[in-house]
């Protein structure tokens, strides 16, 4: 039997106070989504089909220095640390109720791109990292053509080992897939992160699991050996891709 997902995030503002109404209109505007809830004091209560989505207004800081942390994780936002730290505010985002990850997903970037547009969104803080605003609004259009807003939903992380470059994957758990590490290449990092990308979409949108001991390629030459064992980066077991500039 299928399991409950729930996903959650948190958008900091820079601001003491939340709209409500200007949300409802541009959830109805940008995605046709009527909300028809109740609002209680600073929180907002309403569904979607099986999912029961909570917005809740916390004037105050993400607790423990959180998100300035994070946002350290993220290598594509110049000055994200300088805007982190901006927020004296922040509104919980909470989806529940269904079951199926790539519906709740979709929905969960909806509903977060849309908190996004309000005055004073700085950005959305999913551990282990923090997106700009203008980036994850602009990925999540994608939606409106049939594109899968990967970059929306899961993390690329990247360092540097004796060996060569290496980047990993947080967040494809969340669609019941293993996640995906790539590890001393000698790949370009360009190269590296687009593979990296589309490999994450593949997986995901394609509902595919990539097994101990098969190949990957997006041509029909390309056939990269896959290894599944012990995470490197992360606990639990990973899906190794070896990727090099020989097999790109």
């Amino acid at each position: 039997m299928e399991k409950e997902k729930m996903k959650r995030g948190f958008i900091l503002f820079e601001g003491t106070t939340i709209d409500f109404d200007k949300l409802k209109e541009i959830l109805k505007s940008e995605w046709d989504i009527q909300v028809e809830g109740e609002k209680e004091g600073n929180d907002l209560f309403f569904n979607v089909g099986n999912n029961i989505i909570k917005l809740g207004f916390m004037d105050g800081v993400v607790p423990e220095g959180e998100a300035e942390k994070c946002v350290k994780n993220n290598l594509f936002w110049e000055d994200g640390a300088k805007e982190v730290e901006k927020h004296n505010s922040h509104l919980v985002l909470e989806i529940s109720g269904g079951k199926d990850p790539i519906k709740i997903a979709k929905l969960f970037v909806k509903v977060a791109s849309a908190c996004l547009k309000l005055d004073g969104a700085i950005g959305i803080y999913i551990y282990p990292t923090v997106l700009e605003s203008k980036m994850y609004i602009s990925v999540a259009q994608g939606l409106k053509e049939d594109d899968f807003p990967i970059l929306d939903l899961i993390y690329f992380g990247f360092y540097r080992s004796d060996k060569g470059i290496c980047g990993y994957t947080e967040g494809l758990n969340f669609f019941d897939k293993k996640e995906i590490e790539i590890l001393d290449t000698d790949a370009e990092f360009s190269n590296l992160f687009d593979f990296l990308v589309d490999v994450a979409n593949y997986v995901v949108v394609s509902d595919v699991d990539l097994k101990d001991g098969e190949t990957i390629g997006f041509t029909p030459e390309q056939k990269i050996p896959i290894k599944v064992s012990e995470g490197v980066s992360l606990k639990g077991e990973t899906i190794k891709i070896g990727l090099t500039k020989a097999t790109l």
